[in-house]
C-alpha cells in the first residue's frame, strides 16, 4: 500500500504508520468515535511507542442485512 506521508497529517507520517480498517454494524456518535480515536492513540503510544501522527483509522458502518454469518443467509432475515 502506498500512503502519502503528509496527506491530512500536519505532523507527517513515518514508515511506522499503521492503518486500522474497522467494520462496525451501526454508526456511533461523533463524541464516541473521537473518544475511541484518542484512546487508541494513547494506548498505542503507551504500549509500543507509536507516534499519534502514525495512526490512521477508517470506520465503515453497515446494516445487519449486509452480513451473512452462516449458511448463505442474511443476518437481517427474521426467523
Amino acid at each position: 500500500m502506498v500512503c502519502d506521508r503528509d496527506y491530512l497529517a500536519p505532523a507527517g507520517r513515518t514508515e511506522e504508520m499503521i492503518i486500522f480498517q474497522i467494520t462496525a454494524g451501526r454508526e456511533r456518535s461523533d463524541a464516541t468515535r473521537n473518544a475511541f480515536y484518542a484512546r487508541l492513540v494513547d494506548e498505542l503510544q503507551a504500549s509500543v511507542g507509536l507516534r499519534a501522527a502514525d495512526v490512521m483509522v477508517i470506520i465503515t458502518t453497515n446494516r445487519l442485512s449486509e452480513w451473512s454469518f452462516s449458511g448463505g443467509i442474511s443476518a437481517g432475515v427474521q426467523s
